[in-house]
């Protein structure tokens, strides 16, 4: 997975730029009775370039039932967030901004309704999750990870040694976060029900995916895009 790594003040990655004659783009379905996007839980070793997620289609004629929860960590690198968004149908780990960042996926597993049920509360139950009143975008429950471990400030001239720290330690702290939000959730579960994640290894040689939530967003960066 080659991390975008953003701060304010400068990028230390640019992000792969796209254009629509060459990007190749997922447009994600909508679950027929939940009436939320679903993305393929092989869209990383897929070809596609980017997922939209459509929310704004049929959003005011058919608004999402059960959308779920955006469990989310601030992130110092990449000048945003990372979510973990729970909903009946699967899980995924992508980035979140409020600036025109990119945002990416970076891990999609499927599961039942069963295994949501028992997620759910496992969430509920752990004082590690707490609300913070948002309103998410799909009318989720938003909520905050609070024993999230921080990305370290490191000081100094971007040399390609600071550099590497930096994204070494971003890339852990990813990791370590993501693993730690997974074992709450498999503390309800069975042996054979329970998630399994990547090691470290394979987790950070994933590739990932560019994410937009609907058509307006695809054109805002590509023009963003454009514009480095």
């Amino acid at each position: 997975m080659k991390l975008i790594v953003a701060f304010l003040t400068f990028l230390l990655f640019t992000a792969r730029s796209f254009s629509q004659d060459s990007t190749k783009v997922y447009y994600c379905d909508l679950d027929p009775i939940l009436n939320i996007p679903i993305i393929p839980e092989t869209i990383l070793d897929s070809e596609y370039d980017v997922i939209v997620l459509d929310y704004e289609k049929d959003f005011a004629a058919f608004p999402f039932i059960n959308a779920g929860y955006e469990i989310s960590w601030p992130s110092i690198s990449i000048d945003g967030s990372f979510v973990i968004v729970v909903n009946p149908q699967q899980i995924y780990l992508k980035s979140g901004h409020e600036n025109p960042n990119p945002n990416y996926v970076y891990w999609v597993k499927n599961i039942n309704a069963d295994l949501y049920t028992k997620i759910v509360l496992s969430i509920k139950s752990n004082r590690s999750f707490r609300k913070t009143g948002a309103i998410c975008g799909n009318n989720c429950i938003d909520l905050f990870y609070r024993k999230y471990h921080s990305e370290k400030y490191i000081p100094g001239e971007l040399t390609d040694s600071l550099m590497a720290e930096i994204v070494k330690d971003h890339d852990q702290k990813l990791y370590d976060n993501f693993k730690d939000i997974i074992s709450i959730f498999n503390k309800q579960l069975n042996m054979i029900e329970r998630i399994t994640i990547p090691d470290f290894d394979s987790f950070s040689g994933q590739k990932i995916k560019r994410l937009v939530m609907g058509l307006y967003e695809l054109e805002d960066q590509i023009q963003f895009d454009k514009l480095k």
